[in-house]
């Protein structure tokens, strides 16, 4: 039986907290559904249906991008909407800091997965946390945005120490989607 995977990484308590804060002062402007903090993560390459023995396969294709890779530091803020804040489907909490050693980890994922068979992603790519996913009324809620706080202020959810990369198992349920790590990944690279 197949299983979903992704690759992501994984964020700290610090930021899980702080997007909870957000979340609840949120939830009293806008009728969402609010991804859990506790699930929430940066994805590197989503993959799809899988054997579960194709895991070390892909430990295996991954392994020189990761211990060719060096820890760096990202920081989550500022709130954002695609494809806008007037008529959000998606709210989103953004990522700044190092994130062209992000974009190149993403590259060298891409490059060491298409072998594989894992088509390569033809859409750049847009770094963020998914806050909320919006299925109605989109329009309405970028009026409320607008009308509200919410980004009255800067928002800021702290600090992640990239150092690893993690391949997470996906169930879908009534209730949302379940994450379990699978494994992770460490990097190799020593910091200069």
């Amino acid at each position: 039986m197949s299983i979903r995977v992704f690759l992501a990484i994984s964020l700290n308590s610090e930021i899980c907290e702080a997007l909870d804060q957000f979340q609840d002062h949120a939830a009293s402007i806008l009728t969402v559904k609010w991804v859990r903090p506790d699930s929430m993560h940066l994805t590197v390459k989503f993959l799809g249906d899988i054997e579960p023995g194709h895991v070390a396969v892909l430990q295996e294709a991954l392994r020189e991008v990761v211990e060719d890779t060096a820890q760096f530091s990202l920081r989550i803020k500022g709130i954002g909407g695609f494809p806008s804040l007037q008529r959000p489907r998606v709210l989103w909490a953004g990522v700044f800091g190092e994130v062209d050693h992000l974009e190149v980890l993403v590259s060298c994922v891409e490059s060491a997965l298409s072998p594989l068979g894992y088509a390569q992603e033809s859409r750049p790519y847009h770094p963020h946390l998914t806050l909320s996913r919006i299925k109605s009324n989109t329009r309405e809620i970028g009026r409320i945005i607008e009308s509200s706080d919410l980004l009255k202020q800067e928002w800021v959810f702290g600090n992640v120490i990239v150092d690893r990369l993690c391949l997470f198992q996906s169930r879908l349920t009534s209730h949302g989607a379940i994450y379990s790590l699978l494994c992770e990944l460490p990097f190799g690279k020593k910091n200069v």
